[in-house]
């Protein structure tokens, strides 16, 4: 039996699609959306919505040669290209690990992850290279457009992503990526770095979702950042942006108003 909490899910569902395919409808061409570590694919419903309407053009980078395979086989449609995207166009050393979602560019720090039995499944099992190239030498080659979104899971190796973008990264309207509180690979930056570099590009955060827990620990986190929705208020980017804020569900932004000596909570429109 449907519960309220499910019909209620279903419903806001049903109206965020409707209102993402009314905005896609008036756009000019198809948005971009960029996935970098596209391990099983994209997992949003409305992406896929939009991909088989053909008002976007979804490009994924999987590094597993068979994996990358795999998802061109069942979605012919988009483009995934079988290397990695960094801060260098070079090959670079590539750790392989026990459960194959957590192997990185970077090596896994099992000290820190000692008494936990997450440990385990960041074991490395073999050691190579794999390619690398960043993502302004692959939008200057011609090898992809320049992306509406980006979507980063790279194991600690996000900030090294958002590097590889260069001046290129102005043009990026909604990024969504994981990020870690403390260290589980060597060298690896943080969330504090990464809200940094992208603060000093121009992006806000707007949202910040637990991944799960290391046991009570919080560790990992699924964070938003976008473009001020006040700068592009009414220009060519304001209806891409909405439609980023709907695919991803972020929450309408809070203000207070002052009126006549009071204070009242106001919603603002995404």
């Amino acid at each position: 039996m449907e519960t309220v909490l499910d019909l209620a899910s279903r419903n806001h569902l049903k109206a965020r699609i409707q209102a993402v395919l009314a905005l896609s409808e008036q756009l000019t061409a198809p948005l971009i959306y960029a996935d970098v570590g596209a391990l099983w694919g994209v997992d949003s419903p409305l992406l896929k919505m939009l991909r088989d309407q053909q008002r976007m053009k979804i490009i994924g980078f999987e590094i597993d040669p068979a994996e990358c395979e795999r998802l061109k086989a069942i979605s012919p449609n988009d483009t995934y290209l079988a290397f990695g995207v960094g801060d260098v166009d070079a090959m670079r050393p590539f750790y392989v690990t026990a459960f194959a979602a957590n192997s990185s560019f970077l090596e896994p720090d099992l000290d820190a992850l000692a008494g936990l039995p997450h440990r385990d499944i960041f074991r490395v099992v073999s050691t190579g290279t794999a390619p690398m190239r960043r993502f302004d030498t692959l939008i200057a080659t011609g090898t992809v457009p320049v992306p509406t979104f980006l979507k980063i899971d790279a194991q600690g190796f996000e900030y090294n992503v958002l590097r590889g973008f260069g001046a290129e990264l102005q043009n990026v309207l909604g990024i969504r990526l994981e990020t870690q509180l403390r260290s589980l690979y060597k060298g690896q930056a943080l969330f504090h770095d990464i809200y940094e570099l992208l603060k000093s590009n121009g992006f806000m955060l707007r949202d910040v979702r637990i991944t799960y827990p290391f046991e009570y620990e919080v560790v990992e986190l699924e964070v938003f950042f976008s473009r001020d929705p006040r700068h592009v208020a009414g220009g060519n980017s304001s209806r891409p942006l909405r439609i980023w804020e709907l695919i991803h569900d972020i929450p309408s932004g809070r203000t207070i108003g002052l009126e006549n000596g009071r204070v009242n909570w106001l919603t603002l429109p995404i």
